[in-house]
């Protein structure tokens, strides 16, 4: 069994969908002869932003930074992570095959530089989004003078970091697409292992209805991605008979208070971010499931949630989404982009309730977890073999 060290200052428990990638190929890089170890930072680090969810990385080595309890800790943890990686991958390197390093904060990506360029310890670049040229949601800032000096800054950073690393690999065929296009000269460095499900969390499910109309639920962010969609979504179950809104996530007060501007408090259900295989029970429990994201390569995963449970989906992304790209095939899935009207999105809605077919076993299939911890153990095989 070969060790990797699997860096994500984010890990269980934290309350976010940024652990799911790292947590799952915890569970079955095992099965292809690779033993993860994650290095990471003491749950009091996320201020409360935790939950019960340990099951996948409970026989994995975790390291966790101490907890510190002084002023500024939160950034100063941030700012001194990558060293601690540094330290802790040459004082393990014996130990160490490969360094696999993903998400954010985002600058411990330069470790690259002195884990591979220096240190000779083979790495991973994981790329869950776009970084130097993610302008926020819908790129609408993409114009201002801060956005344009980010830009420059951060992907200064990246370029090195994608110089030094071993191999890329990236979320969407979008990012693998647009990073191949910005960094040509490196484009035999990537792969693309997208997201997905993980077939053992819905061996259990047990379908949860919370009210007796027909239902639509969606888990996850929501406000903060796309407002319009808010209000959109408000109106329409305001002149929607018998019908039911389901939100599960952290922004349920402040839907429990729109809803009460609107004056439909009696037809929508908000609650708060919970466990994910109590968030599974509800989503089986609903009659469609919708999702929302504000980026053009965004995917999420809560639409592989509503797949594996073969509920019809409704999305609501931007012109050119890669949910566009990837998705439109499958027949149970509408997709709305934007701009995003009170109109548009009760066509959405319509277009949703009349679909009667659930999806097929070969529609969801090649989204599991299981093929993307193989494809990750191939991509690890390669990256040893390249530096014997």
């Amino acid at each position: 069994m070969k060790n990797v060290l699997m860096v994500s200052y984010y890990s269980p428990p934290y309350a976010g969908v940024s652990v799911v990638r790292v947590k799952k190929y915890c569970k079955y890089l095992p099965e292809y002869n690779w033993q993860p170890w994650v290095f990471t930072v003491d749950p009091r680090y996320y201020a409360g932003k935790i939950v019960d969810d340990l099951e996948d990385i409970r026989n994995t080595k975790t390291i966790r930074i101490p907890y510190y309890k002084v002023p500024g800790k939160v950034f100063l943890v941030k700012l001194f992570f990558p060293f601690l990686v540094a330290a802790f991958s040459l004082k393990n390197k014996s130990k160490l095959k490969a360094v696999y390093l993903t998400g954010s904060p985002f600058h411990p990506f330069l470790l690259t530089v002195f884990l591979t360029g220096i240190f000779r310890i083979p790495t991973i670049l994981d790329f869950r989004d776009s970084w130097s040229f993610n302008h926020g949601f819908d790129g609408r800032n993409a114009g201002s003078l801060k956005e344009k000096i980010s830009e420059v800054f951060i992907g200064s950073i990246e370029k090195l970091s994608i110089k030094f690393a071993s191999k890329v690999t990236f979320s969407t065929h979008i990012l693998h697409e647009e990073y191949s296009n910005r960094y040509s000269e490196y484009r035999h460095k990537f792969k693309t292992i997208t997201n997905g499900y993980d077939p053992d969390d819905f061996i259990s499910v047990k379908p949860r209805k919370v009210v007796n109309t027909k239902s639509i639920i969606l888990t996850g962010k929501f406000k903060i991605y796309t407002p319009e969609v808010v209000y959109g979504i408000f109106e329409a179950v305001k002149a929607l008979n018998n019908f039911t809104f389901i939100y599960v996530g952290g922004e349920s007060e402040e839907l429990i208070e729109l809803a009460k501007e609107y004056g439909i408090e009696n037809k929508i259900v908000s609650l708060p971010y919970m466990p994910y295989s109590d968030s599974l029970d509800l989503i089986a429990g609903a009659d469609y499931a919708m999702m929302t994201n504000g980026m053009v390569n965004g995917t999420g995963t809560k639409i592989f949630d509503y797949l594996a449970l073969k509920k019809p989906v409704i999305c609501f992304v931007p012109e050119g989404s890669i949910i566009s790209h990837q998705f439109s095939d499958i027949d149970h899935i509408v997709i709305k982009e934007g701009p995003h009207t009170n109109d548009s999105i009760l066509d959405g809605l319509e277009k949703l309730f009349s679909i009667k077919t659930a999806p097929s076993e070969n529609a969801i299939k090649e989204y599991s977890r299981i093929y993307a911890s193989q494809d990750l153990a191939k991509i690890l095989n390669e990256i040893i073999a390249m530096n014997p």
